[in-house]
């Protein structure tokens, strides 16, 4: 990214379902410096473009098809440069950063943990309209904190088999499986949505003991 003039206080927008690229991209983007507005992939294209207009993003990482229906509505104009998981025209695959060398990485990037805003997830917009929430690294840490503190459940080994199908792009994903999961070193198994049929063969085939979903 930092090849692509990506730099500290940039916004870069993730309009991902839940996939294995998520976590790398998002706390590579932290140790820059940079914030993360995560996005609802199925956000119509005038919800994605009053996001990306809100939280000012000028990068954006998505999937081919979702990059398509983006750049048909014309909700792109203002993002620098479109990284795809996978291969689309118009957009860079996102394998051409992670094999990147890292030479052009920072040594040290100067943050103050308690005014720079490493998140911007949206709120979902129950009561209104969905507003953008700032995160500092010090919040991000602090719910981390809170929740360590608290006794795990007691049938859960020390390093549990998870398995999410919660949004990455939402605040329990984003903080609970992306953050305290990997901190604790567990496995976590993602499904981009609950089906019956994946979810039980995915609890039979990497021994999980605990799965976290939405309420059906």
């Amino acid at each position: 990214m930092v090849k692509r003039g990506f730099k500290k206080g940039d916004v870069l927008a993730i309009y991902l379902p839940n996939l294995i690229e998520y976590p790398i991209i998002f706390h590579g983007v932290a140790c820059l410096g940079g914030v993360i507005t995560t996005v609802n992939p199925q956000y119509s294209p005038q919800d994605l473009a009053r996001q990306l207009n809100i939280s000012r993003a000028k990068y954006l990482v998505t999937i081919p098809s979702l990059a398509v229906q983006a750049f048909s509505s014309g909700t792109l104009k203002g993002i620098r440069s479109v990284f795809v998981i996978g291969e689309t025209q118009g957009c860079e695959s996102i394998s051409a950063l992670l094999s990147d060398d890292g030479d052009a990485f920072p040594k040290i990037v100067k943050i103050n943990p308690k005014e720079d805003v490493v998140s911007l997830p949206f709120s979902s917009g129950t009561t209104g309209i969905s507003k953008g929430v700032m995160i500092t690294h010090y919040n991000l840490i602090a719910q981390l904190c809170i929740v360590t503190k608290q006794s795990t459940p007691p049938d859960l080994p020390v390093v549990p088999t998870v398995l999410n199908v919660l949004p990455f792009y939402h605040t329990y994903g984003l903080t609970l499986i992306m953050g305290l999961y990997l901190y604790l070193g567990a496995k976590v198994v993602l499904l981009s949505r609950f089906e019956p049929q994946s979810f039980l063969q995915a609890i039979q085939d990497y021994k999980v003991c605990f799965a976290l979903k939405l309420q059906m």
